[in-house]
């Protein structure tokens, strides 16, 4: 058996053919496939819960608490007000999620 043996110049090919790796991919999820998927993740995660503070909110997006209000301010983020807090229900967070802000 014969070995080809490698230099710092040799280069070598590990990245799979694409019609291997679109092979494994899942099949397009419509919207509402995706919204009743991310649903049942949070309901999962959190089955306690129906409103999401705004800490919480950015927990679960992994993006900053000022990123979420100002969502809120701007209109895009569609929160519930109880006192002086903003809280976003679950089904706006999974919507959020699903398609974004």
């Amino acid at each position: 058996m014969k070995t080809n043996k490698l230099n710092s110049r040799t280069k070598i090919n590990i990245r799979p053919r694409a019609e291997e790796v679109v092979a494994h991919l899942p099949k397009a999820l419509s919207d509402d496939d995706l919204f009743l998927y991310n649903l049942s993740k949070l309901d999962r995660s959190f089955p306690e819960k129906l409103l999401f503070s705004i800490k919480e909110t950015a927990s679960v997006l992994n993006v900053s608490d000022d990123f979420v209000s100002n969502r809120i301010r701007s209109g895009k983020l569609k929160a519930t007000k109880l006192g002086d807090r903003s809280m976003i229900n679950k089904l706006t967070l999974a919507n959020t999620i699903t398609k974004g802000v």
